[in-house]
């Protein structure tokens, strides 16, 4: 090669390393530059989404911290209609569900045992549970019997 070089006359060389020179930059440019390049926007996009993530969680926060927990005139409403185990026990007649065994825990607690029933249409008793009368699940164990239908464990905190 080097000898191949030196034959070349000294125009032809100057041209030869001229475009060896370019090659090279080309090169450089197209596996490292562009690659970087390439990187640096998709991180720079990654920062921008997870900020706006950011700043919806901020204010999503702020939300639920003025919001407290449940209103007075919800939380009177509870106290009107009964004891929390009655709760319970009329939104499920409501509901079609049938309660399986029923265990009080401490006071607006209880643990509820269903046998063989629709899992959805027991979550749509416990979200109207949680919407309406501000009781949560707090613990939640289903075990599949058949197609759609469950065996479940659930701790109701009121």
């Amino acid at each position: 090669m080097k000898n191949w070089f030196l034959s070349l006359g000294e125009r032809d060389r100057k041209i030869v390393v001229a475009l060896g020179l370019i090659v090279s930059f080309v090169m450089l440019y197209a596996f490292l530059w562009m690659p970087l390049l390439k990187e640096n926007a998709q991180l720079e996009q990654r920062v921008q989404s997870s900020q706006s993530d950011l700043e919806w969680m901020q204010q999503a926060t702020q939300k639920i911290k003025t919001s407290g927990p449940l209103s007075k005139s919800k939380a009177e409403r509870k106290l009107s209609s009964g004891s929390f185990l009655t709760l319970i026990e009329k939104t499920a007649a409501t509901a079609n569900i049938k309660l399986e065994k029923i265990v009080p825990k401490k006071d607006k607690q209880v643990e509820i045992r269903l046998k063989s029933v629709s899992f959805n249409q027991v979550i749509s008793w416990i979200e109207l549970l949680t919407r309406k009368h501000g009781v949560v699940a707090s613990k939640f164990s289903a075990e599949k019997v058949s197609i759609g239908k469950v065996n479940l464990v659930v701790l109701l905190e009121g």
